[in-house]
């Protein structure tokens, strides 16, 4: 199969809506699954099955997230039965043809037993897998942008539990009737040379397949990949079956892949829902955020740390009451992305500074009741903690909050500070996981306060996959995005950083003594910070930055050319003349 290649433009990330000549099919087929963006140079990758493969409760995120940067991941809202299948699939397919590959499944919903007959009998189900005018031919028949046919990748159904599986024949779904479903397809897909990924046998011979499972009763569903692994074991599966037909995976950056300094806006100035958040990593891939708001209230940028950044910081305010009062919802949201995902081979850093008064842990019911969520991805967060009120505690995300390996206990890795910190000071906060010692430590101001060794649950049978936010995820600061005041910061924020790597404290931001000149606080006096400076002349001295243009902290740059500062500001005298010259 030929791919198309595949560009890496340094300033911007080609991200476009997908091309279709019908924007109500594409609302009407993706449904909720839709991918955010599309980028036009990776191959696209349609995903079709029941809700087993589908969305929050299926595996396509545990795709998506495998193939961040190397393929476009669909999966289509409209599965059900093969026979509507037969219906409804011509429609998708002739306004959406450009497939490079095609993961397909049918059988749950086609064998299930009910008002004394099958949904549809296993004869018909061959059927209108190869019979005439049958989904395969549909499916070959497809000519992409490439001038070829997509590869066609079938999916084996998975089993029924045996707490749910019922005889053969009686209302509900057998087991022996997916092994008998399952049969019939693979004998048409060998036949064809459409190769199977295996998922019955993925999960009937896995060490413990009742882990992957949901445990109330229906229950075919597996559990979320950020709760268990269900949908991170089925998605690997199928990322290793589709794998060799996209591009290779880009190498994940190194370093810092985000830091947002919050000086988007001046001290005393005022930021409202939907106003963006910028990252001022310079990386390639450029992760911006957005405040969360609600309409009738905005989130004041206020003087940051003077001991560590220059620059504004935000303060967030949280709801009154406990339970589930509905909070004030100040917060910044990024999406996830694969360079906040890591793996238990992949060490990292969050770190962040604050400045809060607030007290957590309270009675039920109270103003102080619940956390204060500071950094929150989808797996693993970074709190002012109420287990131990005032205390900052990070868990990184390994484990499960109630694991039946380890009889029901909260495996997720916490690790707290000793010290307070809602005391109305400063304080910088760092949290690293380091996968070569299997170690997450805690730091208060450069100090270690908390360290636990978490080998026994990244290594344990229920526990795989990834922590952080992917694709299709989101990281948070400020709040857990939930919309209740007991899980609400209130408080000012400095920054927040997160690195690939365990850092440490000679590494961390924000803790060296600031450069003179360095408007835009990140630890570096360069053109960028004149710029600063000629929106807001009231930033700070332009003698200093003069002075110590070419500077930095600890903290390593990029190195490279170096622009003379008067050419800055000859620059800056240039476009203030046209701007005079224009007003006469």
């Amino acid at each position: 199969m030929k791919l198309r290649k595949i560009h890496f433009n340094l300033l911007v990330i080609p991200l476009v809506l997908f091309s279709a000549t019908s924007t109500h099919a594409q609302e009407d087929w993706w449904g909720p699954y839709a991918p955010a963006s599309i980028d036009p140079e990776l191959p696209n990758v349609l995903i079709i099955g029941d809700s087993i493969s589908g969305g929050a409760q299926g595996y396509l995120y545990e795709v998506r997230n495998n193939l961040a940067r190397r393929a476009n991941v669909f999966q289509s809202n409209i599965t059900r039965r093969t026979s509507y299948a037969l219906d409804e699939w011509p429609n998708v397919l002739n306004d959406h043809t450009d497939w490079d590959v095609i993961h397909f499944n049918w059988g749950l919903h086609d064998l299930e037993y009910e008002a004394g007959s099958y949904h549809v009998p296993i004869a018909d189900y061959t059927d209108n897998l190869d019979g005439v005018g049958n989904i395969i031919d549909r499916f070959e028949g497809i000519v992409n942008a490439n001038g070829e046919s997509p590869v066609l990748l079938w999916a084996s159904t998975t089993p029924v539990p045996s707490g749910v599986s019922v005889t053969q024949g009686t209302e509900g779904r057998s087991n022996d009737d997916v092994i008998a479903y399952n049969t019939a397809a693979a004998t048409i897909m060998n036949s064809r040379g459409i190769s199977i990924t295996d998922l019955y046998a993925g999960v009937d011979t896995h060490s413990n397949p009742e882990l992957l499972f949901r445990s109330y009763p229906d229950n075919v569903h597996f559990t979320n990949s950020g709760a268990n692994f269900g949908n991170t074991f089925l998605g690997g599966l199928v990322t290793t079956a589709i794998d060799p037909y996209v591009p290779e995976a880009p190498m994940l950056m190194e370093g810092v892949v985000g830091l947002w300094t919050f000086n988007e806006k001046s001290v005393g100035q005022v930021g409202s829902d939907g106003d963006p958040v910028l990252d001022t990593s310079g990386n390639t891939y450029v992760h911006n955020g957005t405040i969360i708001a609600d309409i009738s209230d905005d989130i004041p940028y206020v003087a940051g740390n003077p001991a560590a950044m220059d620059g504004a910081a935000l303060r967030f305010e949280r709801g009154l009451g406990g339970g589930s009062t509905e909070g004030i919802n100040d917060s910044v949201e990024v999406p996830g992305d694969v360079d906040f995902q890591f793996n238990a081979n992949q060490s990292f850093t969050y770190e962040t500074m604050i400045r809060t008064t607030q007290v957590t842990g309270g009675p039920a019911g109270s103003d102080t009741q619940g956390a204060a969520p500071l950094v929150q991805a989808a797996t693993g967060n970074f709190w002012i903690d109420d287990d131990q009120p005032g205390k900052v505690m990070f868990s990184p995300g390994f484990g499960t909050k109630n694991d039946a390996e380890f009889s029901g206990a909260d495996t997720r890795a916490k690790t707290w500070s000793t010290t307070a910190v809602n005391d109305d000071e400063w304080h910088h906060i760092a949290g690293v996981f380091d996968a070569a010692t299997e170690m997450v430590r805690l730091y208060i101001d450069g100090v270690e306060e908390g360290a636990t060794d978490v080998s026994a649950w990244i290594n344990g049978a229920s526990w795989s996959g990834t922590v952080g936010a992917g694709a299709d995820e989101y990281l948070t600061f400020g709040s857990t995005g939930q919309g209740t005041a007991i899980r609400e910061f209130e408080g000012d924020m400095d920054f927040v950083r997160i690195s690939r790597g365990a850092l440490l404290p000679t590494e961390f931001y924000g803790l060296s003594q600031p450069v003179l000149g360095d408007f835009d606080g990140n630890e570096i006096v360069d053109g960028n910070d004149f710029l600063v400076w000629q929106r807001d002349p009231l930033t700070g001295n332009l003698g200093d930055w003069q002075d110590h243009y070419g500077e930095s902290s600890s903290i390593t740059v990029s190195s490279g050319a170096v622009p003379e500062p008067s050419c800055f500001i000859l620059t800056g005298m240039a476009l203030l003349s046209l701007g005079f010259s224009r007003k006469r």
